[in-house]
């Protein structure tokens, strides 16, 4: 396989010849396409593990999973196929897996693998079993990527993300190669023209941050992007519009070869920052979403970001209150079916349970959603919305903050310096099992209680618009380790 061969032949090179390792490294990637072809593929198995994929083929964006893979999943450092399998290997290791063959459960121990076994973090043969100290004495990043709950184990790690970059397993492992895969190869795909013209002269790298998504999906598309520019310095950062903290770039155009990303969380930063280092490509076009908190380690630095002149009335926002923030309107009108609204009895148990005083601020329309909960809280303070960053700010700046299923309502209680409590429904593109491409549970936070609904997909039928407002409960309360325990 490209990632292996490439993995194992940089990795030799930087331990041997540092310099060498520079000179070299960019002539083992792929140039175009149709070298990725020898690449295996599994269409089904990479939309699983990319769900964005499987939405951006449904909306036209791309023909096909594969031609996603060939042309933006490979450079992003996303797999095509999980690794192969040694079969006598796995049923041996994996008592469970080999009564489930024998007893004609499963047909075999790569079926296994494919559909179970990568994402439970278990080891594809002996050459993928992975020595958990030695692996992380080796690569010590991993270390606290597992202690923030981005992966389960060393092994979780090298299969979802080790494997790509070219990891080795174990000692043993160095230098080794495994036989060619029996995951199904495509033909290749014609050759795509590259946007470098001849005349073209290279300066310093270019990072374009484009349009896609709305204040919250921009937040993260900033955050992403300056934490790029960190291990590329000297790079330029542009295209980002967010007026709402006096961050606006201004005309900021792209030239040479631009690698272009769009939609998805899951990029990997290492692999594109590669890809301009090396001058493969020139310049850097981003679109994608990277709601994933492995790309933001440090809270504090992020919230220095974004800074706002917007003054809001604190008294009302004290620890005698809880900041119920309301997404309605377009929510409510089924845009994404993991872009949900949150019932009403979530709100009403969170403010009995704390004994606090609701604040409401947010999207309330004329609807059956919203006059449910002017009902409900009819007394308490209701803060009409005036515009986005000023519901930001009150959100922000809350002492206790009750969230809704909503990029703007996470970013707002994430970067609050002042937030105490955080209640956060684990539901929609929240909840790790029905968007695995996303991790927004901060469990090592200890500002966030966390509330497990059952996975559903949001069509705004009448069924799903009465239980809004129905008093039933089909939510419980879950331990930090519980929640860390639903990623994957």
């Amino acid at each position: 396989m490209l990632y292996r061969i490439i993995g194992s032949r940089a990795n030799a090179l930087l331990a041997d010849n540092p310099v060498e390792f520079v000179r070299s490294y960019a002539s083992l990637l792929p140039a175009s396409p149709d070298q990725i072809g020898s690449e295996p593929f599994d269409p089904e198995w990479y939309m699983r593990l990319y769900p964005d994929v499987e939405a951006a083929v449904a909306k036209g964006k791309y023909s096909s999973a594969y031609e996603h893979f060939t042309t933006t999943g490979f450079f992003a450092g996303r797999l095509g196929a999980p690794m192969p399998v040694d079969e006598y290997w796995y049923r041996e290791a994996y008592p469970d897996v080999d009564r489930a063959v024998s007893q004609g459960g499963i047909d075999s121990a790569a079926s296994h693998f494919r559909i179970w076994g990568f994402f439970e973090g278990r080891a594809a043969s002996a050459l993928h079993q992975v020595d958990e100290a030695w692996y992380k004495a080796t690569y010590p990043s991993v270390v606290w990527e597992i202690e923030f709950g981005y992966f389960s184990k060393a092994q979780d790690h090298y299969n979802r993300r080790g494997f790509a970059l070219g990891y080795w397993a174990s000692r043993q492992s160095v230098g080794k190669t495994e036989d060619e895969p029996t995951v199904p190869k495509l033909p290749a795909p014609a050759l795509v023209e590259s946007s470098a013209t001849e005349d073209y002269a290279p300066g310093a790298i270019r990072i374009k941050i484009g349009t896609n998504g709305n204040l919250g999906n921009k937040i993260f598309q900033y955050m992403y992007c300056r934490s790029l520019q960190d291990i590329l310095p000297g790079s330029e950062l542009g295209g980002y519009n967010l007026p709402e903290f006096d961050l606006v770039s201004g005309e900021f155009e792209l030239g040479g070869r631009v690698l272009t990303i769009r939609d998805g969380n899951r990029h990997s930063m290492a692999s594109i920052a590669y890809q301009l280092k090396q001058g493969i490509y020139d310049a850097l076009l981003f679109d994608g979403y990277v709601q994933r908190l492995e790309y933001y380690p440090n809270r504090d630095v992020f919230a220095a970001f974004f800074r706002s002149n917007i003054s809001v009335d604190r008294a009302r926002l004290g620890p005698g209150n809880v900041t119920i923030n309301v997404r309605g309107q377009e929510v409510l009108r089924a845009t994404h079916p993991n872009y949900n609204p949150v019932p009403v009895s979530f709100f009403e148990h969170v403010a009995i349970t704390t004994k606090l005083d609701p604040v409401i601020v947010g999207q309330l329309g004329d609807d059956a959603y919203s006059e449910e909960i002017r009902r409900r809280f009819s007394g308490c303070i209701f803060i009409p919305s005036r515009s986005p960053i000023e519901d930001f700010e009150i959100v922000r700046q809350s002492t206790n903050i009750a969230l809704s299923v909503s990029t703007f309502s996470w970013t707002a209680a994430w970067l609050s310096n002042t937030a105490q409590t955080i209640h956060l429904p684990v539901s929609g593109f929240l909840h790790p099992h029905q968007a695995p491409d996303v991790d927004l549970l901060p469990t090592r936070d200890g500002r966030y209680r966390f509330y497990q609904f059952p996975i559903f997909r949001w069509q705004a039928t009448k069924e799903q618009l009465d239980a809004l407002i129905s008093k039933e409960q089909n939510f419980r309360q879950i331990t930090p380790a519980a929640a860390r325990a639903l990623i994957r």
